[in-house]
């Protein structure tokens, strides 16, 4: 499954902008790897696009924002591969 999501936000700057179009693949789509950008449907923040950082799957991956005034992957804390939704393959730049 493929969807179209309108970015909000400065977290993921300067590599998409607000107000960018991204384009997400279903997770099953694809094998998750470090670097990748991911859709992620967080307990605290709701639906979030960050950048995974590390892979672990017993204990939780670890994502941030590319952005340095972003929330810290710390405030973030771990999420599991059943929050991460999707991985983007594809923005715009406004």
């Amino acid at each position: 499954m493929i969807n179209i999501l309108k970015v909000v936000g400065n977290s993921m700057l300067p590599t998409i902008k607000p107000k960018a179009f991204v384009m997400v693949r279903a997770t099953w789509l694809k094998k998750l790897e470090v670097a990748d950008i991911v859709l992620v449907k967080h307990a605290c923040f709701g639906l979030i696009i960050k950048r995974l950082i590390h892979l672990d799957y017993s204990c939780g991956h670890t994502i941030a924002g590319d952005n340095r005034h972003s929330v810290s992957a710390d405030t973030l804390g771990k999420v599991y591969s059943n929050d991460i939704l999707g991985v983007v393959f594809l923005h715009t730049s406004n």
